[in-house]
């Protein structure tokens, strides 16, 4: 899913279950992120990571926020019940993951 606000053009992607963002603007950029401000003339690529099974060392669910006023983007993280996320996975009958 890409927007364009303004000349900033910001897009994002998922499915990675790693919360990154990358930058480009004279050259490209990027790491792991919490909070930043979008400015024009950059292009953005933001992996709004993954609610259900984040995979860089929370349990925590994530996801983001695009703030076009504010013109920031934003990682939050809340907790939610993963032994009954995970009985509700077993009773659907979806495969299950083996543990790390």
């Amino acid at each position: 899913m890409c927007f364009t606000y303004q000349n900033t053009s910001v897009c994002f992607y998922g499915h990675t279950h790693q919360p990154m963002a990358f930058v480009r603007d004279s050259q490209v950029f990027g790491g792991t992120y919490s909070k930043f401000k979008v400015e024009s003339g950059c292009k953005y690529f933001v992996n709004a990571c993954s609610v259900g099974e984040p995979r860089d060392g929370t349990s925590l669910a994530t996801y983001t926020i695009y703030d076009i006023l504010e013109r920031s983007i934003q990682l939050r993280r809340v907790h939610y019940e993963v032994a009954r996320t995970e009985a509700k996975v077993r009773e659907a009958g979806l495969p299950l993951r083996p543990k790390r």
